[in-house]
């Protein structure tokens, strides 16, 4: 398996639903570019952190994120309260 370097990343959230429905929120640096494998950890874990729901109403967002440019790391810091 051959792995690529660079400045690219991507972050799945978890909400739990206060009054609305759960869901993953997904952000990437590449326009979507994990989106297959975001789904496919989301599915794994949504069994972990809500049994009851069982995945088959939990949605996946892909959310607005600064984009990586070809050859450059975005410069921004977040924080997120859970």
């Amino acid at each position: 398996m051959s792995v690529a370097g660079g400045g690219h990343w991507s972050l799945l959230v978890y909400r739990r639903g206060d009054g609305s429905p759960a869901r993953f929120e997904h952000y990437d640096s590449c326009k979507g570019a994990n989106a297959t494998h975001a789904r496919a950890v989301a599915k794994c874990l949504v069994a972990l952190l809500d049994p009851d729901v069982g995945g088959a109403t939990t949605q996946l967002v892909a959310m607005q994120s600064p984009q990586q440019v070809c050859g450059t790391t975005p410069r921004t810091a977040g924080c997120m309260s859970l």
